[in-house]
């Protein structure tokens, strides 16, 4: 499977400032025969070793300049790596449900792998159908008992801790994602217990998601530089995603504020002579 490399990678500043050895490396961790087009894979530090030829010192130190500059993710225990941004350039524009399905089938060899949940989050807007539970639980070992049930209730038992372990990470993740989306970030601590006290299924993470980056369009939200929009924490506890707002497609007088963030930014407007010179 052939890999794309995108014709601004010469030109991205970080790129820019690799030396030779950094930007073969680069370039291997992305066209080398046992990458995938997800971005992560498993590729043990002595295959990079064995084809690039670079000595394992080398490579150790320039992949921890790739980790801390952000290129790379690297689970060491697995021996999985996840190319960051690799994904959005190997992805046709108009992306099939079965690349989608290829990656969640990929993910699926890659189940022990701490590098799944952030990667998820990361990726959520493709909608990835992975289903397989992260941190599979190994084969138990099995206790002499002396009837089924008690040594089912003992598999019972560890299954549950370890599946509870499971769910408070993706709650977590997805709270994460909420409070990336959510444009006021006040008391991030009790909008935290809310949101644990709600436990939103996917289907209504998803739903509350989509609601806030609707109503960061609405006229109630951009009013008086988002004077309006409800704590984060108010937001979860009545429910506020089944609000019905006022969505305005035409230019209106809160168009100011449509550069994002209710920053204090304001543009003349020459055709009605600088009505809101005023601001600059």
């Amino acid at each position: 499977m052939f890999k794309q490399i995108h014709h601004t990678f010469w030109t991205d500043p970080k790129v820019k400032k690799l030396s030779v050895q950094e930007k073969l490396l680069f370039l291997y961790l992305i066209t080398n025969p046992h990458s995938h087009y997800s971005g992560i894979y498993y590729l043990p530090l002595s295959l990079i070793q064995e084809e690039t030829g670079l000595a394992k010192k080398d490579i150790q130190s320039i992949m921890n300049i790739f980790v801390k500059d952000d290129f790379i993710r690297y689970d060491k225990e697995n021996n999985i790596i996840w190319v960051k941004n690799m994904l959005k350039y190997q992805l046709t524009t108009k992306y099939s449900e079965t690349q989608i399905k290829g990656i969640a089938n990929h993910l699926g060899e890659l189940h022990n792998s701490t590098l799944l949940i952030p990667y998820l989050t990361y990726y959520d807007t493709l909608s990835i159908p992975y289903r397989y539970p992260i941190n599979t639980l190994p084969i138990p070992y099995q206790y002499p008992t002396d009837t089924l049930s008690e040594q089912t209730e003992v598999y019972t038992e560890v299954y549950t801790e370890v599946e509870t372990e499971v769910e408070t990470k993706t709650n977590m993740c997805d709270f994460d994602l909420f409070w990336k989306t959510y444009p006021k970030k006040v008391n991030k601590a009790y909008a935290i217990k809310v949101w644990n006290k709600l436990k939103p299924s996917q289907e209504l993470t998803n739903t509350i998601i989509s609601a806030v980056e609707k109503a960061k369009k609405s006229v109630e939200w951009r009013k008086d530089k988002g004077q309006f929009i409800p704590h984060p924490s108010t937001y979860l506890n009545n429910k506020r995603w089944e609000d019905e707002l006022t969505m305005k497609e035409e230019a209106s007088k809160y168009a100011k504020y449509d550069r994002g963030e209710w920053e204090d930014e304001f543009s003349t407007n020459e055709e009605e002579g600088g009505k809101y010179d005023k601001y600059n």
